[in-house]
């Protein structure tokens, strides 16, 4: 299954029993929070002129049953100062729960570096649209 975020990242989620050439393994100490500043909301058309996102494209495999309907969620996460991910909260899905877990994967996979025009790293709220192809397309 192909994830498309709004970032222009795709996302290749392989199906259950598939075996991948490499294995992704998270460490089991999350990283702590680092702040140089209250955070900020910013739009997700805003997001590019403080973080930008280090890898474009990245494949996992996960044991989750893809639907076989075209979806999206919606997540609202933090981006420290350090460019790591904190806080991710489904605002929105469609169809209602059916994604959120692959969705909020995708999300603990990306890192992201300070833009050129954020010199100060200023932690941001943002939201991001995740969007699914189901298993019919």
């Amino acid at each position: 299954m192909i994830v498309n975020d709004l970032h222009g990242a795709v996302y290749e989620v392989f199906p259950p029993g598939f075996v991948a050439s490499f294995v992704l393994v998270g460490c089991s100490a999350k990283a702590e929070l680092s702040l140089s500043q209250d955070p900020i909301t910013v739009k997700q058309s805003e997001l590019s002129q403080y973080w930008v996102q280090e890898s474009q494209q990245f494949s996992f495999s996960n044991t989750l049953t893809p639907p076989s309907v075209d979806g999206h969620v919606s997540i609202k996460y933090l981006i420290d100062s350090e460019g790591q991910v904190f806080d991710p909260q489904v605002e929105e899905s469609y169809p209602e729960g059916a994604r959120d877990r692959v969705a909020l994967l995708a999300l603990s996979n990306l890192e992201y570096k300070a833009a050129d025009s954020n010199a100060k790293a200023v932690p941001v709220y943002v939201s991001t649209k995740f969007n699914f192809n189901g298993l019919d397309n």
